[in-house]
């Protein structure tokens, strides 16, 4: 259902595929690479806004950048997955939000960062290491300036 909603929402200008959850493997991360255009390394992750899609992030992140993808994360409103922002809010929110979505290597490095107590040495460079896991995934390529 949150493929379509993807696809609603976007009136067919967005394809949505779902990786039923943690289902999403080093194959599926491969053809999903392959199927986008030549030049093209952007893909939006739309996982639900909970506990689970959040653990999920960090995985398919991983994933898709193991193949030279540069992946976005939409941000949904609190609890909500795609289907449910679509019905709940309309298609204009839910484009919104795909279209807005930020790098994830950012929000997994603010995620994973946010609320330390950066006051230590042992403290930071604890923070350096969960930084440094996130951003040796992605190739060079897809590195801001």
């Amino acid at each position: 259902m949150d493929a379509l909603a993807v696809i609603v929402a976007s009136g067919g200008m967005l394809a949505g595929v779902s990786p039923l959850g943690t289902a999403l493997t080093t194959a599926r991360a491969a053809q999903r690479a392959a199927a986008l255009p030549t030049g093209s390394d952007r893909v939006v992750v739309a996982n639900d806004a909970d506990r689970g899609g959040r653990q999920a992030a960090g995985r398919v992140y991983e994933l898709l950048t193991r193949h030279g993808l540069d992946p976005r994360a939409a941000a949904l409103p609190g609890g909500l997955d795609p289907t449910a922002t679509l019905t709940m809010h309309g298609p204009a929110v839910l484009m919104s939000r795909l279209t807005g979505a930020e790098p994830m290597g950012r929000q997994l490095l603010d995620q994973a960062l946010r609320g330390r107590d950066l006051t230590w040495l042992e403290d930071r460079v604890a923070a350096a290491r969960i930084a440094a896991g996130v951003i040796v995934h992605p190739p060079p390529s897809t590195w801001e300036r």
